[in-house]
């Protein structure tokens, strides 16, 4: 006759960890991949003046970012107000580098930018 109330460990079936040993692999042909989820995805905001300001940081842990803008604004991957492109407003830029990030607002109006990012790893 069965035991009416079994261990936990029998109910969980947790199985013990096996020991990871390295192994080298060489693929040969196509292989399936599956894109997982991004582990986070902050929201900020950052209000743009002439002068160029850094809104991401290089960072080797980015996924991808989103950023719009209120107002025509310059997207450069220097500090400099002489480069980078113009992007017009509530256009969504998306990133998908881990390069730092820099931005200035086109003329004397006023932008506001809104800034998805997303990661890889925490």
């Amino acid at each position: 006759m069965q035991d009416a109330y079994p261990d936990l460990d029998d109910v969980q079936q947790i199985e013990e960890p096996a020991i990871a040993i390295p192994v080298s692999v060489q693929v040969d042909g196509p292989v399936v991949v599956h894109q997982l989820p991004s582990r986070t995805g902050p929201v900020t905001t950052e209000i743009l003046s002439t002068t160029p300001v850094k809104v991401l940081s290089a960072d080797p842990k980015r996924r991808r970012a989103v950023i719009c803008g209120t107002g025509d604004w310059y997207v450069s991957h220097i500090n400099s107000a002489s480069g980078g492109g113009v992007w017009p407003e509530v256009v969504p830029l998306v990133i998908e580098h881990g390069d730092a990030v820099y931005a200035y607002v086109v003329g004397m109006g006023a932008s506001t930018l809104t800034i998805v990012t997303e990661y890889w790893a925490d």
